[in-house]
């Protein structure tokens, strides 16, 4: 059996432990959507923000808003399961384009 550990260091080391594996990288989100999506579709959404477990993207158009939607379930299942506990939903809005995938 290993060395006893003082319990606040216990809790400080899961702490920290959480906090590392609730970090997502937007750069690490494009890659599945760019694995998943096709080229076409891609022209056509932004990335907007990550925020309390919702991942926010705008599309440019309805039909855009359509396809995304379509696919979110498959999407958000991938997501999932590469942040678990990170990534709760997807929400999808029509409005300018400020930076494509």
């Amino acid at each position: 059996m290993g060395k006893p550990v003082q319990l606040k260091h216990a809790i400080n080391d899961l702490l920290q432990n959480i906090r590392n594996n609730s970090k997502v990288d937007i750069d690490d989100i494009k890659e599945i959507f760019k694995k998943n999506l096709d080229k076409r579709v891609l022209k056509h959404v932004d990335f907007v923000n990550l925020k309390n477990g919702v991942l926010k993207l705008r599309v440019d158009t309805s039909v855009w808003f359509c396809e995304l939607n379509l696919k979110k379930t498959e999407l958000l299942k991938i997501l999932q399961e590469k942040f678990p506990r990170v990534i709760k939903d997807m929400q999808v809005f029509i409005g300018e384009l400020r930076e494509k995938i």
